[in-house]
């Protein structure tokens, strides 16, 4: 089980993966085909070439609302159109071609991602069919996850978030992990270090209003778990992501929200 849907494409040889959901049935996977595997859900794959498998496979998150993966709203056929493959295919070897070259610019880098993930998201959304369910578990944190965007700069209870929906704290607890990959905490921590992040960049204020601004009264403590989300400490990203970007000091800028594409490759 893994936390993000991910895109095969068996480049040689063929296989399939089934889940433990009998309702969601299996997914074949021929030679040179694309399948797309929800995340979240068990699954077992198996390979039918005695050679075994060459794939390339890209594990990525379409974030909604900054929690949510947009796909859990949408139904994917276990099949694809043959459109839509070719159209994955060919924006996955992008984004494969832009990962092992030598770029030395991060943000072209990232650009180049960002291009090949939405070229991704555009091509599965062809062939993709709003769910009409009721509430499923996810949606019914929806709520929790909408008023954590919008407060997140203010001090939360989490019986307030509890609050929010049936469930029991434990359940309320496992759900949020299950859906949105980190506890109640680390979550708005990412969030406060994104907020942070776009105000060191784009104003001139110092490391101490900006973490006052997005809820940490305590520079220090502001300043450690800023680098420890980021690598870096305050003043270092805005050094160095400022002079990779051309951006001078009270800079206005569009805050937007992430998209994050991990990629890998292999041989099975």
């Amino acid at each position: 089980m893994q936390p993000f849907p991910v895109l095969i494409w068996n480049i040689h040889g063929c296989g399939e993966t089934t889940y433990r959901d009998p309702c969601l049935g299996r997914v074949p996977r021929p030679e040179n085909s694309v399948a797309y595997i929800m995340a979240n859900e068990v699954r077992q794959s198996a390979t039918y070439s005695p050679d075994g498998l060459d794939y390339l496979m890209v594990s990525y998150s379409f974030e909604y609302r900054g929690g949510f993966n947009l796909l859990n709203f949408y139904e994917l056929p276990n099949v694809l159109p043959e459109n839509v493959q070719q159209a994955l295919r060919e924006a996955m070897e992008r984004l494969e071609q832009s990962e092992n070259a030598t770029i030395c610019d991060t943000t072209m880098r990232a650009v180049q991602r960002k291009l090949c993930g939405y070229a991704l998201l555009d091509a599965l959304l062809r062939c993709a069919k709003r769910r009409q369910d009721g509430a499923p578990q996810w949606r019914r944190l929806q709520p929790v996850v909408e008023y954590l965007n919008d407060h997140f700069a203010e001090p939360i209870a989490v019986e307030t978030l509890i609050a929010m929906t049936p469930y029991s704290r434990a359940h309320f607890f496992r759900l949020f992990q299950t859906q949105l990959h980190s506890t109640p905490v680390a979550y708005i921590q990412r969030l406060r270090v994104r907020a942070a992040a776009i105000r060191l960049l784009h104003s001139a204020d110092s490391v101490a209003a900006v973490g006052a601004a997005v809820g940490w009264q305590d520079a220090f403590y502001f300043s450690k778990i800023f680098k420890q989300l980021t690598g870096m400490s305050p003043l270092a990203y805005r050094k160095n992501r400022g002079d990779e970007l051309g951006m001078g000091e009270g800079k206005v800028g569009d805050e937007g929200r992430d998209m994050d594409i991990e990629v890998s490759s292999g041989g099975m």
